[in-house]
């Protein structure tokens, strides 16, 4: 039996109130993703979408991003390992939101092929030399529906392709 997932997003603590009012919408950059070499990098790697993804106008700089989970722990982006929900809210500086999503409509990105390709961006290779790596990258993609938490991805991020709506989200902590 498939354990049940649930989809977490971070903010800033100040951004809480508008985002109750007015969701979080998926063109927006976080505070996590305004970084040049993370801008260079997603504008990089959706120059090689699938059709696919091209055609539902899904890329990395399209999605809202999301951290994965269960109902007891939330998979950490940084070193893939399992932090229990009560220590994650304990010890985050923003606000932790539990999201409701059209898994239809999201899919779980590898984020040690992500950096792989973001440091060698910043190492200059070649276009050429990180294509092979890129195309890894969104091949490795898997669709939310059919992911299991055990195993499939060692660090797993969520990409929603589509608006959160205040109504779809709920907060569990804020600093």
């Amino acid at each position: 039996m498939n354990t049940p997932l649930v989809i977490y997003h971070e903010i800033k603590t100040e951004q809480l109130g508008s985002i109750l009012v007015n969701g979080i919408t998926r063109r927006s950059r976080g505070s996590k993703s305004r970084d040049d070499l993370i801008i260079k990098t997603d504008s990089l790697i959706d120059n090689y979408r699938p059709t696919h993804l091209r055609a539902a106008d899904i890329g990395r700089s399209k999605v809202v991003y999301g951290y994965i989970g269960t109902r007891e722990y939330i998979i950490d982006i940084k070193d893939g390992k399992k932090i229990s929900l009560q220590q994650k809210m304990l010890n985050n500086t923003h606000a932790l939101l539990q999201l409701d999503v059209y898994t239809e409509l999201c899919y779980v990105s590898n984020l040690n092929l992500y950096d792989k390709i973001k440091h060698a961006i910043n190492r200059n290779l070649s276009e050429t030399e990180l294509r092979p790596h890129i195309l890894n990258y969104w091949e490795s993609l898997v669709p939310l529906d059919v992911f299991s938490i055990e195993g499939m991805i060692e660090r797993p991020e969520v990409m929603i392709a589509h608006d959160i709506t205040p109504a779809s989200l709920r907060v569990l902590s804020f600093d």
